[in-house]
């Protein structure tokens, strides 16, 4: 009746990680509960934990993914990964996964409501930057709004918070 949604399996590993924000704090501990390829589900006591942080994993093959939290309940909050690797950035929202040429660091923001999301996404050869909202270039960005005065984040989530 209630089958499982997921695309990619899920792991229990029930490992200490460290969370590091953009504030330029210390490291701070959390347990990984479980895992997957699109994101992972946490448990911190850590208050004011930031929507978007990086993960650090020790192990045989450490792991350090950006994170955007999806959702929380108490001192457990669900992560979806946002990936770097040969130039290739990859969101992964909802188990849907999207690869772009190129992120602007920061830029990654949810809607209020979960359901969507947006960011700047660039073409580092010709210098081009997108608003890109669920994964589909919505309309070009000027590179003084992208790298001008002041965070992006409030920006691109009034975008995604706009986004049907």
């Amino acid at each position: 009746m209630f089958g499982e949604k997921r695309q990619s399996k899920r792991y229990s590993i029930n490992r200490v990680a460290k969370f590091v924000t953009e504030s330029g704090a210390l490291p701070r501990d959390c347990i990984v509960t479980n895992i997957s390829e699109g994101g992972a589900r946490l448990f911190s006591e850590a208050a004011n934990i930031p929507d978007q942080f990086r993960l650090l994993i020790d192990g045989d093959t450490p792991l350090r993914e950006e994170c955007r939290v999806v959702w929380r309940l108490g001192g457990e909050l669900g992560v979806t990964f946002v990936t770097r690797s040969n130039g290739i950035a990859t969101v992964v929202h909802r188990e849907r996964r999207v690869e772009l040429p190129a992120v602007v660091d920061g830029s990654l923001a949810l809607s209020d409501d979960g359901e969507h999301w947006a960011l700047i996404s660039a073409d580092p050869k010709t210098r081009t930057f997108w608003l890109t909202v669920d994964g589909a270039r919505v309309s070009t960005v000027r590179g003084e709004d992208v790298f001008g005065a002041g965070p992006l984040g409030p920006w691109v989530r009034r975008v995604a918070g706009g986004a049907r």
